[in-house]
């Protein structure tokens, strides 16, 4: 995608946001396999010039559509003492409970996404350790850590991905439940992954 990586998608120029709305209210009524750019572009009263001037292919507005799910889902995760807490961030417990609730996501990932499945995987997986690790970078001493950020951040994504997709294929656990175990395996990744001395800190005043 030709935006820069940093730019949160409320930056973004008025052309792409209306792209993305109507992609996603799209996915509302469509898979994403038998959504056509064409349609998207017309739907979004965009010419093809501008379309492509922001999106190569249909797989980069998915792409771009996460990155605000990845934005929202660690937005209550603004300090160390939030990273730490045992309590559950509301933007996670939101979220859980969006996907819960949403049918739609328990279809097959390979039937709705068909050939790009791979691709987006792939690239989804990305830029959700990307995201983790600014948002380490920029809310701890990542001197401290005793693992690499990149490590750790990986870690992270794979528990988030994990747990999503469990929560996804069966509506049965309750999801502020699965958003407490969530936030407190997260913070059990992190706490291991302080030095010593600032990981026995952390059990002391992690608890609010």
């Amino acid at each position: 995608m030709h935006t820069k990586p940093h730019m949160r998608i409320k930056q973004s120029p008025r052309a792409m946001l209306k792209v993305l709305h109507v992609f996603k209210e799209m996915l509302k009524q469509q898979d994403y396999r038998d959504i056509a750019v064409a349609d998207i572009a017309h739907k979004a009263d965009v010419g093809r010039t501008t379309f492509y001037r922001y999106f190569k292919r249909k797989l980069d507005i998915l792409i771009a559509l996460h990155q605000n799910i990845f934005e929202n889902i660690f937005e209550d995760l603004r300090s160390t003492e939030d990273w730490l807490s045992t309590n559950t961030p509301p933007s996670l417990e939101k979220l859980l409970i969006t996907f819960s609730r949403n049918s739609m996501f328990r279809r097959s990932m390979s039937f709705r996404l068909g050939s790009d499945l791979d691709a987006a995987t792939k690239q989804l997986q990305t830029k959700l350790v990307q995201h983790i690790e600014n948002k380490l970078i920029n809310t701890f001493n990542t001197d401290e850590f005793i693992i690499p950020s990149y490590t750790l951040a990986h870690s992270i994504a794979a528990l988030y991905l994990s747990q999503i997709q469990q929560l996804i294929a069966s509506p049965t656990p309750c999801p502020i439940q699965q958003a407490k175990y969530l936030h407190l395996l997260t913070r059990g990744i992190i706490v291991a992954a302080l030095t010593t001395t600032n990981s026995s800190e952390t059990h002391t005043n992690g608890n609010h």
